[in-house]
């Protein structure tokens, strides 16, 4: 636990034979008992003496605490990151036994505390979480973290390290105390380095250089962060992130070139290459590279690893050459890159660029025609497609067009700068170089949309509107399939067939999906819409809490995906951070399913062996807006039975719900709806032990989710007439 009171600790003493090392016990502050070191402590500080140069250590005015007259406590780490409560710190400790037996970790406790006496909740980090004993002659590293207020430094906290002893009044000792200067920074200064401590290994980490370029609005910031694992094990680095924090606080991701884990061999060193897009109008002075690593496991809380002062060096600064103008015998051009992204597809990514072209003349001019291609870093040349559109016959005065290209690349290959070389093709044998715009990679990274944010297309026949309605999670034995469904509105003056999407589930980690495009066909009329689901199957234990969903327009060869064209690209590609997946509802109104909504105002389930008839009077509410949805997914009702004793679920009757069908059995629109729905009874007998319950399931595949359940009496009307009107106020209410 977390949180202890002396008592409890005292009682766990006599029973701890296998418990874990007493951490996060916020009690009264003790004044620390003066301590001398023994002869393995004063090894240990005499160790701290031969740092190396530029190493940021904090063994230059922390000492050890002895535990023993072999053994001893030391605090080789420290660091504090923003997160949504506060500020994260984490404090790694180096604990040595010297003695001839195991040194048992439950013998000792700690305290965090500020300088006005105020105590935190220490918790251990999940890798450290199960280390109680320390073998004889060794030593291991164990990481404490805690949650603390938004303006506490380090310089504000002592560690105190206590020991139970029954053999004084309050059975404990304290054995000394860890603090901080009060002009300690823990920032990595700019050229210096910082270890990083394993149990098998000792990684330095530094930043190698930095640079930085502004295009209109927006700063593109480039980190070489270095990794150097001077140990003989491999590490493997997974859950990391990488922070810019401004001098004024802001915060912004960096991301790096390569999303997956990062295995650290023995002496081998590896740069990652980050990104970064800040607003041009913060100062570039004073900024902070902060990483934290996750810890663990399900859980959403990060640790700090460290802070690095970022120097940008004036000989690195790299500066895009977003525009350039053009002129021919009929007029001038001015060319603007104003995008350039990269993103996944199959085993390839695709990097892609908008170029704005703008007729700067009086007159109108034609538009020209474009090839050329990418030259990565100078070396490698990487001819671009570009995408024709429904273009207008000729560009007036003061008009502009814009026009998309794109190539693929291998996943694994990294650059620094894109050159897009710009052709003119005059005829099928000439061509005129117009001029070359140049960005970094750190333009490339996609723009992140919050879930309630809406993707917009705005290309002349092809207007539309991209909003993510909802998340669904559907289980079955082996695996979970995730579902995102996202409404289209037609942006144009006329009825169309829209835009293709393309999809793809990626999360923190960099694992990224194919998702599976679900719709239904027709034309949709303007102002109106279509449902379209996004899926992918997951194994069983797979996390869906960090996905996000990328969406792009679908490309196929050299124009927009139309019809049954099948796309092999996609551009102006977003992730989407997605909502939580659609929580259970235990009414039965207005219980959503695709475009529809149904109310189950009163159910009466009759038994005439071996059938069972249940008879609905339910309203289905139809959005009339969407003028296609995708086919394949279904409702289910059933009756079950819960059985306090053995826990277990019995079905009744499974059944499944038809929607707006043509038939005798199918739920029709409309208020105040009846029907009677028979399916024959798994089970000879009502057994009155157990609890009844109608479940609504909606099912994709071969998965299926509950989405709404209510307690069943058998044999009478169960009414929820005015339950299911005090929901709907209520839910009218929360959208207002």
């Amino acid at each position: 636990m977390d949180q202890h009171s002396n008592d409890k600790a005292l009682h766990r003493k006599h029973s701890r034979k296998g418990q874990k090392l007493l951490l996060g016990i916020t009690a009264f502050a003790l004044v620390a008992s003066p301590f001398t070191l023994t002869s393995g402590a004063k090894d240990a500080a005499a160790a701290t003496s031969s740092i190396p140069a530029g190493m940021a250590s904090l063994a230059k005015f922390i000492k050890p605490i002895a535990l023993s007259q072999n053994s001893y406590i030391n605090l080789v780490d420290a660091a504090i990151s923003p997160s949504d409560s506060g500020q994260t710190v984490a404090l790694t400790l180096s604990i040595y036994n010297g003695g001839s037996s195991a040194l048992d970790l439950s013998d000792y406790w700690f305290r965090l505390t500020n300088s006005s006496g105020g105590a935190y909740t220490i918790k251990t980090a999940s890798a450290d979480a199960k280390t109680t004993k320390i073998a004889s002659k060794t030593k291991s590293f164990i990481t404490l973290y805690a949650e603390v207020g938004e303006t506490t430094k380090l310089s504000d906290l002592s560690l105190k390290v206590v020991k139970f002893d029954f053999t004084k009044a309050n059975y404990e000792v304290s054995l000394g105390k860890f603090s901080f200067p009060k002009s300690f920074n823990n920032i990595v200064s700019a050229g210096a380095f910082k270890a990083l401590y394993f149990n098998n290994t000792t990684l330095y980490s530094k930043i190698s250089s930095a640079s930085v370029g502004t295009s209109g609005d927006d700063t593109y910031a480039t980190v070489n962060f270095v990794y150097n694992n001077i140990g003989k094990k491999a590490i493997t680095l997974s859950g990391y992130k990488y922070y810019i924090v401004t001098a004024t606080g802001e915060t912004y991701e960096a991301t790096p070139s390569n999303t997956s884990d990062l295995v650290m061999e023995p002496l081998k060193r590896t740069e990652v290459t980050l990104n970064a897009t800040i607003p041009s109008s913060i100062k570039t002075a004073g900024w902070t590279l902060v990483v934290t690593k996750k810890d663990g496991g399900d859980s959403a809380t990060y640790l700090p690893v460290g802070g690095y002062a970022i120097k940008f060096g004036s000989t690195s600064t790299s500066t895009s050459t977003t525009s350039f103008n053009y002129s021919t015998s009929e007029g001038t051009y001015s060319f603007n890159l104003s995008q350039l992204t990269r993103q996944p597809w199959d085993n390839q990514d695709i990097l892609s660029a908008r170029i704005r072209i703008k007729n700067t003349s009086q007159t109108s001019i034609s538009i020209p025609t474009l090839t050329g291609y990418f030259y990565l870093d100078n070396k490698v040349k990487v001819n671009f497609t570009p995408v024709t559109t429904s273009i207008p016959l000729g560009l007036n005065a003061g008009a502009y067009i814009d026009l998309d290209v794109y190539a693929k690349m291998p996943t694994s290959y990294s650059f620094s700068k894109a050159t897009l070389v710009i052709n003119d093709q005059k005829d099928n044998n000439t061509y005129t170089k117009a001029g070359e715009l140049t960005g970094t990679s750190a333009q490339t990274a996609m723009p992140i949309y919050a879930a309630d944010q809406s993707y917009k297309i705005t290309r002349d026949g092809s207007k539309m509107t991209a909003t993510i309605n909802n998340v669904n999670v559907y289980n079955s034995t082996t695996s979970k399939i995730l579902e995102v469904q996202v409404g289209l509105q037609n942006n144009q003056t006329r009825s169309a067939n829209l835009s293709k999407l393309v999809g793809y589930f990626v999360n923190d980690n960099g694992d990224t999906f194919p998702a599976k495009l679900n719709e239904g066909t027709g034309l949709i009329n303007p102002s109106n819409k279509s449902l379209v689901t996004y899926t992918t199957t997951l194994p069983q234990d797979y996390f869906t809490g960090n996905m996000r969903l990328i969406l792009g327009e679908a490309v196929t060869d050299a124009a927009y995906s139309t019809g049954t064209a099948t796309p092999n690209a996609y551009l102006s590609a977003a992730k989407f951070n997605l909502p939580m997946d659609t929580r259970l509802m235990t009414v039965m109104s207005e219980i959503p399913f695709l475009n529809y909504k149904l109310t189950i105002n009163k159910l009466t389930p009759n038994v005439l062996t071996p059938t069972l008839n249940l008879e609905l009077d339910y309203t289905l509410e139809k959005d009339m807006t969407y003028n296609a949805v995708p086919s394949g997914s279904k409702l289910m009702i059933n009756i079950e039975g819960f059985d306090e004793d053995d826990g277990k679920t019995y079905t009744y009757s499974s059944q499944e719900l038809e929607i707006d069908k043509d038939t005798d059995t199918s739920l029709k629109p409309g208020s105040d709806q009846e029907i009677t729905l028979s399916k024959p009874l798994n089970y000879d007998s009502i057994d009155g032990r157990l609890t009844y319950y109608v479940r609504i399931y909606s099912l994709v595949e071969n998965s299926k989710k509950l989405i709404a359940e209510h307690k069943l009496n058998w044999f009478i009307e169960n009414n929820w007439t005015e339950e299911n009107a005090a929901a709907s106020a209520a839910s009218t209410a929360t959208a207002q």
